[in-house]
Formats: C-alpha cells, sequence, structure tokens
C-alpha cells in the first residue's frame, strides 16, 4: 500500500510540475505580447503627435508665407499705399476689395481689414460689423516697429464668444513711414480645430488637445471630444499636477500618463508647437489600450485550459497502467497467499494446481495426478528427475535466482515431454524439516492469463493510440481558431485601419478644395469603413460565445439590471424614459458573465427602439415561476416589429429595421439565443408594429447547463 502511495504522489508532483511550467510559459508569454501591444499604441500615439504638430506648424508656415508674398509684392504695396493717401478713388478700392476677397477665399480668412496709421478701418470685406479690439492696435504697432509679419496668438472677444487669430501686414512708405496694415482674421474652426481634433484610426477615446499657460490655470484652446464648449471656457488649476494639460504647461514632453479633464486614466504624449506658447496634447484611455490585452488574455486562458487537459490525459494514462499493474501483483500476492495457506491441500490428488516438492538441489520427491496429466511424464518418470528438467532451454537460471527468496512468486516457461511451451505461474515456499531443506512449489498454468494480458496490452494500445489521435484533432482545431482569430483580428483590421486613417489625411489635406459631393463620398466611405470593424468585433463576439468555457456561479438579476442601467447611462441621459423594474426577479444558477451580456442586449435594444417616443416606458419583469424553471422579459413601447417576420429575428445578420434608422450589426439578438441555449433555457418575442415589442427568455433552475 505504501509503494501505491508513493507512485500517486510522485505522479501528483509530476502533474502540478507540468501544470506550473505550463501556467509559466503562458504567464510569460501574455506579458511578452502584452507589452508588444501596448509598446506598438504608444509609438502611434507619438506618431500622430507629431503628426499633428507638423501641420499646425505647416498651416502657420503657409500663412505666414502668404502674407510675405503680399507684403514683397510692390505693385500691391503701391496700390494699398496709394488708397490709404486717396480713399476716394472708387476703382482702387474695386480692385483691392476683389484682391483681399479672393486671397480671402483662397486661405479661408473671415475678415480682411485695411487700416490707416489712425487705426480707422478704410476697407473691410468680410462681417462689416467687426470691431477693432485694442489688442489688435497693440499687435499692429508691434508689426510696425518690428518691421514684421505678426501671426497673433488663439483669442476672444471681449465682445462676443468668437474665437480668432490675426495675420497682420505692415505697410511702408518709400521713407520707411508706416502707412497702415493689411489684416486678416482667421477662424479656427474653419481649419485648426478640425486638424486638431481629427484621428487617423478608429478610436472611442482618443483625442488631441492644444493647451497653453494662463496665469495659474492651464487653459483648454480648442473644443474636447468628451466635453462641449471647452474652448476658452475650460481651465484647470496648475495644482492638478495628475493632468497631461498641466505637465505640458509645466515643461513636461514625450510620453506621460495621468488622468484627464474627465478623472480618467489615460497615456498620452506631449509636443510643444513651435513659435506659439501652445501645447499638443495626444491622449487615449488606458482602457482602450488594454482590451486587444483583455481580449488576448482570454485566448491565452483557452489555450492553458487545453494544455492542462492534454497534460492531465497523459498523466491520467500513465496512472491507469500504473494502476493495472499494482492490481496484477496484488493478485499474485493474493493467489500466493492462499497457495500457503492451503498449500498441504493441494498436494492431494485432487488439486487444480499442479504442485511438486524437490529437495534443495531440485530432484523431486512428490508431484499430484494434475502435474502428471499436465506435462506427460509419468509419475515414476518425474520421480527420477530434476525440476530443471521442466524447465525449457534458457530458464533454469531464473530457477537458480528465484529459489533463494522465501514465498516468491514468478513465470517461467516450462516444456512439456512433447516438446511443445507451457506458460506457468511458479509460486514457491522453502520447508526446513529438521534440518533439511525442501522447496514446494505450486505450478499454475496461465496459458489463458497470458492470452488476456496480451489482449488487455492491445486494448491499452488502441486507447492510447485513440488519446493521440484525438488529442491531435484538437491541436488542429485549437489551431485553426487561432488562425481565424489572427485572420479577422489582424488582416481583416489593419486594411481598415489603413483605410480610415488615409480617408482621415485625406479630408484634412483637400479638405478646402473638396466640393459637396466628393466631401460626402468620403464621408461615406469612412461610415462604412467603422461599421466593418463594428461587424468584425460583433462576428468574433458571436464566434468565441460558442466556444467560451461555461463557469457557473450564481447569478442575481437584480444585480445585472443595475449594471446595465449604469453602462448605459449616457444613451439615456437627456431621455423621458419611465423605468418599470420588477424588485424580486429571481437569483440562479448559471454563467454570469453570458447572462450579464443577455441583459445589456435586451435593455440596449429597448432603449435603441424606443428612442421615437416621449415617454419611452421599458419594463423588466418574470412570470410567474414554475418548479422547474423561471421566466423573465423585458418590454418597451417602441417601434415593435411585424411577426410575420419572427423566424428571421434571432439569426445572425438579420434586421427588421434600416440601418439608416436604428444602427446595430444584427449579431445582440443571435448572441442571446446562443446564450440561453447553452444554458438549457429558450427564448421567443412579441411585437405590434409600431406599438412595442416583449423580449422573453427562460431558464431552468435545476438542470444542468453547458
Amino acid at each position: 500500500m505504501s509503494h501505491r502511495l508513493t507512485f500517486i504522489q510522485k505522479f501528483l508532483v509530476l502533474f502540478i510540475v507540468v501544470c506550473l511550467f505550463v501556467m509559466g510559459f503562458g504567464c510569460y508569454y501574455y506579458l511578452n505580447q502584452a507589452a508588444k501591444i501596448k509598446q506598438a499604441e504608444l509609438i502611434n500615439l507619438n506618431v500622430i503627435a507629431n503628426l499633428k504638430v507638423n501641420q499646425i506648424a505647416s498651416w502657420r508656415q503657409e500663412r505666414i508665407g502668404d502674407a510675405i508674398q503680399s507684403m514683397e509684392n510692390p505693385l500691391l504695396v503701391t496700390a494699398l499705399n496709394n488708397y490709404l493717401a486717396n480713399p476716394n478713388n472708387l476703382e482702387l478700392k474695386t480692385n483691392l476689395i476683389h484682391w483681399m476677397q479672393g486671397l480671402q477665399k483662397a486661405s479661408l480668412y473671415k475678415v480682411s481689414i485695411l487700416l490707416d496709421d489712425q487705426y480707422r478701418v478704410q476697407l473691410i470685406a468680410g462681417d462689416k460689423g467687426q470691431q477693432i479690439e485694442p489688442e489688435i492696435k497693440q499687435n499692429c504697432l508691434l508689426a510696425a516697429t518690428t518691421k514684421r509679419i505678426v501671426l497673433t496668438d488663439l483669442n476672444r472677444l471681449n465682445s462676443s464668444s468668437e474665437i480668432y487669430m490675426e495675420l497682420i501686414i505692415p505697410l511702408f512708405s518709400n521713407h520707411d513711414k508706416c502707412r497702415g496694415w493689411v489684416i486678416f482674421k482667421i477662424d479656427p474652426a474653419d481649419f485648426l480645430y478640425p486638424l486638431i481634433q481629427s484621428w487617423p484610426t478608429a478610436s472611442p477615446s482618443a483625442e488631441t488637445l492644444l493647451v497653453r499657460k494662463a496665469g495659474d490655470f492651464v487653459l483648454y484652446l480648442n473644443e474636447l471630444r468628451h466635453q462641449k464648449n471647452t474652448a476658452f471656457n475650460l481651465k484647470c488649476p496648475l495644482t492638478q499636477t495628475t493632468l497631461p494639460a498641466v505637465m505640458a504647461v509645466q515643461g513636461k514632453e514625450g510620453l506621460v500618463e495621468g488622468n484627464d479633464y474627465r478623472g480618467i486614466p489615460v497615456i498620452g504624449v506631449i509636443k510643444p508647437v513651435p513659435d506659439t506658447p501652445w501645447y499638443m496634447v495626444s491622449k487615449i484611455d488606458k482602457a482602450e489600450i488594454y482590451i486587444p490585452i483583455q481580449r488576448y488574455s482570454q485566448f491565452m486562458i483557452v489555450v492553458l485550459f487545453l494544455l492542462f487537459l492534454v497534460a492531465f490525459a497523459v498523466v491520467y494514462l500513465l496512472w491507469r497502467q500504473q494502476e493495472f499493474q499494482y492490481r496484477t501483483e496484488r493478485l499474485a500476492v493474493e493467489q500466493e497467499k492462499q497457495a500457503l495457506i492451503h498449500h498441504y491441500d493441494y498436494l492431494s490428488k485432487y488439486a487444480n494446481d499442479m504442485v511438486v516438492l524437490t529437495r534443495k538441489e531440485g530432484q523431486i520427491i512428490e508431484v499430484n495426478d494434475r502435474l502428471v496429466a499436465t506435462y506427460g511424464y509419468s509419475r515414476e518418470e518425474l520421480l527420477n528427475m530434476n525440476v530443471r528438467e521442466l524447465y525449457a532451454p534458457g530458464q533454469t537460471s531464473l530457477l537458480d535466482i528465484k529459489i533463494k527468496y522465501e514465498g516468491h512468486v514468478f513465470e517461467a516457461i516450462h516444456q512439456r515431454k512433447d516438446g511443445t511451451m507451457l506458460p506457468v505461474e511458479v509460486s514457491s515456499r522453502t520447508i526446513d524439516r529438521d534440518g533439511e531443506i525442501f522447496h514446494s512449489a505450486i505450478l499454475r498454468d496461465i496459458t489463458e492469463r497470458k492470452k488476456a494480458e496480451r489482449e488487455i496490452r492491445q486494448l491499452n494500445q488502441d486507447l492510447e493510440n485513440r488519446v493521440i489521435e484525438r488529442t491531435a484533432q484538437l491541436e488542429a482545431s485549437n489551431q485553426e481558431l487561432e488562425s481565424f482569430s489572427y485572420s479577422v483580428s489582424h488582416d481583416l483590421r489593419a486594411p481598415l485601419r489603413h483605410l480610415e486613417g488615409y480617408l482621415s489625411l485625406l479630408k484634412t489635406n483637400l479638405g478646402p478644395q473638396l466640393d459637396e459631393k466628393s466631401a460626402r463620398y468620403l464621408e461615406t466611405l469612412s461610415g462604412a469603413s467603422r461599421k466593418m470593424a463594428v461587424l468584425i468585433d460583433d462576428l468574433l463576439s458571436f464566434s468565441r460565445m460558442g466556444r467560451a468555457e461555461f463557469q457557473k456561479s450564481t447569478v442575481d438579476f437584480n444585480q445585472m439590471v443595475k449594471t446595465a442601467l449604469q453602462e448605459y447611462s449616457g444613451e439615456t441621459k437627456g431621455r423621458n424614459i419611465e423605468w418599470v423594474i420588477d424588485p424580486q426577479l429571481p437569483i440562479i444558477q448559471g454563467d454570469s458573465g453570458m447572462l450579464q451580456l443577455v441583459m445589456m442586449n435586451l435593455i440596449a435594444n429597448a432603449i435603441k427602439f424606443s428612442r421615437t417616443r416621449n415617454p419611452a416606458k421599458i419594463e423588466i419583469g418574470q412570470l410567474q415561476k414554475t418548479p422547474d424553471t423561471v421566466t423573465i422579459y423585458v418590454k418597451d413601447n417602441g417601434v415593435g416589429f411585424d411577426m410575420n417576420y419572427i423566424n428571421k429575428l434571432f439569426n445572425v445578420f438579420q434586421r427588421l429595421h434600416k440601418t439608416a434608422d436604428f444602427e446595430g450589426t444584427g449579431i445582440g439578438l443571435a448572441n442571446v439565443r446562443r446564450i440561453i441555449g447553452r444554458h438549457g433555457g429558450q427564448v421567443w418575442a412579441e411585437g405590434i408594429l409600431d406599438q412595442g415589442a416583449t423580449f422573453y427568455f427562460s431558464l431552468p433552475i435545476n438542470k444542468e447547463t453547458h
């Protein structure tokens, strides 16, 4: 028994070592891949930040280049000076206004103004109600003093919420006296803000900020993605050192981590904009970076689980083989014990086994009738033989070894008188009778046992071959699933990211030159690319749902509803929705992650398809419970559906409403049906067109699920 326990302990240790190795390797591989994914995101973030800064710098240089070209045009400068000297010249006035309007249209200037040396407006093209702010006079004086073109900082008029920049060109007479200024007002909303806010790849959280220092605060200069009306309105004190914007104005550059204006952890890259007090902050939520890492961790969990199964199967087969050997040995020991107990009874003529008694040297002195009949010798012939003569050639050395051990049981090959071989099991015992040594042995014909052992070995070999074959099939299936996941997540998404990035760059670079139809074409392509990315994500989710391991736990549906409402608080904000929720929803056993996805899908559909109602009414409750099942429903007063198409409702990619009216991919309800099916339940729906819909699902209370 102790020998058996020692063996089991060894195999347990072996199994634990194999599991620890697999886990260690899996963790190392996961951490390595996670680091690569994060590094790739950081490189992408840095590239985008550099791109934005270079684009802003190029845009500023283009504006200054326009001004220099105008300032160095002698005919234009002469015409401007002549008009300032004679403002009643209508022909000259008309020509100058046409020039100002042409440059204004070509370079997206909002207003063009000609001031004389007394800061009086002599010509204006654009908004006639423009006022000359004190800051404009100061900047004009700076341009006249330095004899340089001035491109001002972003400012906001005190009398309105208008944000602008100014390009100021000083005009000098032949005697270097400043005769006036040409001022072009720039609306950053025309080009600068869209340039800052655009992002070359699809991302739910990434954005770019433009900030500068304003006293003891950092001032946000552009509209933010996640908060409205922020340009020149949102200020944060410099004491909030975890803000990337604060880090920027305090002189930090490159990669930073902190919390943004929403209080959400982000990773960002800070770059100063040359020749400006501005700082560019390109950032992305940490949670978004970790999404592919989380998906990869789920994949690694599946791989590790499969490896554990393979390791367990191998160890189990080894244990079964040793168990068989142990039982065989135990059987032999038990047979020997019984043989010793009934030793002298077996000497009778009617013993079933063959019995032989020999002297120490092996001379036979007694045999029973069964041995005589089996070997084919007469009794007299046997009594004149040595026991070694019964052994097949080459077997006598085995006898010499075995008889040295008291009560030993061993197998040997004997030879009958006719020359045929006889496999026997020998159970020997040494007898000391008054100092004289005798050996008694019970011989058992084990021909049938050997045949059975050969059959058992063949069965074990067949079983082992079957396990190897099934293991290979499982590994092949796993490789196919891995290849599929890689193809979808990389080969299909990479072109979409490139398409979206180049579309964004195309809109950025050609935006001012595109007509309305071309811009609409680009927007259609961009929307189709985003829709394809969402469709790929949903299809992968549907595929993984069918292969996900079932994790059984206690499921509280009231808590699930609460979680779902918190998740969709953004979609319901500002809407008039009447919620009717049963406070006593059931608690059952099931996979909490899968069932949470069911509630999220059904509640999301109710919110989406009732958004045309004011007020909308959404009811979550349960039907009367039976001893075997619970039934939960989600009801809304939305647009409903035609019951003639109920058979299509839960199929993949089947939608009963136009995408233009209600977004979606047709995967959600298919996932619901698959999850409820894996729980051993059912799902169905009822609806009336333009009156609402009710979705039901039932779950077993005690039935095993998978």
